[in-house]
């Protein structure tokens, strides 16, 4: 079995892929990031974390592919 994972985000330089790679318990994987998700203004609230006011949005597509 073989998993490709493709992560777009606004920073893919940022995204840990051994990590994502980690997550994946079956088959031979690989991980890749690219550009694209989405950055938006968001509320702070200094007591969950601080300068924590962007919203970051990463999607992910995980493709699998299975021989008969």
């Amino acid at each position: 079995m073989e998993v490709e994972v493709l992560v777009a985000t606004p920073k893919p330089g940022e995204v840990d892929l051994e990590k994502v790679k980690d997550m994946l318990p079956f088959g031979q994987v690989s991980v890749n990031s690219v550009p694209g998700g989405m950055m938006a203004q968001g509320l702070c609230v200094p007591q969950l974390a601080p300068d924590c006011d962007q919203i970051v949005v990463a999607n992910a597509a995980v493709t699998v592919f299975v021989d008969k």
